[in-house]
């Protein structure tokens, strides 16, 4: 039997020590379309959980901005240093070394489905301590709502949690989030080509054309996200004690009305 290599994980991905923390043109145009609404054209403190192979950090430092990393993977750390990245092994690390209360955006894209359900409050709870007042988390991750997001979910071993928009919302309420929105990954336009724009453009247009005629003929229009993977924009809110029944969800955002009760 052929033994796992250590770095089995990157090798699955394609990740490289070379292409560390040097996002090419798609993703960083994706970055832009997805980040940059959050940072008000200024320099912000950005901080990336499970950064991978760095594309985020170094969209981030391209763009000016004072950013940091999260990573369990240690040949990954060692890379993200190597590259002279500021980095921790865990959120309980980033808290004590960043301390409270210092990051303009935090960044989990891929990340939630690899979580245990159980520790997923747990953890959204730091992430909100680490964020200023009324800043943004961002997080993608395949789409728990939709029949397309099986692919991803599935497709990945060490997928542990299914996340769709009414878990997610739960949490997030409990945690001191508010939902801005549920929505489909960013698709970028800029730099793509007329030939690639047009595709895009035409995907997308059947994308949202599909989705609303199966939101409707099985989820009575309650659903209105379809695509493989979700982003959810969560907004970081005041910290209030909870009681033994958590307040429901502010469901009065666009992308939640008609969600089933």
């Amino acid at each position: 039997m052929t033994p796992i290599s250590e770095d089995w994980y990157s090798e699955l991905k394609g990740w490289s020590e070379e292409d560390f923390g040097k996002p090419g043109l798609d993703e960083s145009t994706y970055c832009d379309a997805e980040f940059s609404p959050y940072l008000a054209n200024r320099k912000a403190r950005v901080l990336e959980l499970g950064f991978g192979n760095g594309g985020v950090l170094g969209w981030c430092r391209s763009r000016g901005h004072d950013c940091a990393g999260i990573e369990s993977n240690p040949l990954l750390m060692a890379r993200a240093s190597k590259a002279g990245f500021d980095t921790a092994a865990s959120l309980a690390e980033a808290r004590s070394r960043y301390g409270d209360h210092s990051f303009d955006l935090v960044v989990a894209l891929d990340v939630l489905e690899h979580i245990p359900a159980p520790d997923l409050l747990g953890m959204l709870n730091d992430i909100h301590a680490l964020l200023k007042p009324g800043a943004i988390l961002v997080a993608r991750f395949p789409n728990g709502d939709s029949p397309f997001g099986r692919a991803y979910q599935y497709g990945d071993i060490t997928h542990v949690t299914v996340l769709g928009s009414g878990k997610v919302a739960s949490l997030a309420t409990r945690a001191n989030f508010s939902v801005a929105c549920f929505k489909e990954p960013a698709v970028p336009l800029r730099g793509a080509g007329i030939v690639r724009i047009c595709k895009r453009l035409s995907a997308k247009a059947w994308r949202l054309f599909l989705g609303s005629l199966i939101s409707h003929a099985y989820f009575t229009g309650g659903i209105r996200v379809l695509s493989a993977n979700m982003v959810a924009i969560l907004r970081s809110q005041p910290t209030m004690p909870l009681d033994d029944n958590p307040i429901a969800p502010d469901v009065s955002d666009q992308s939640m009305r008609g969600m089933p009760r």
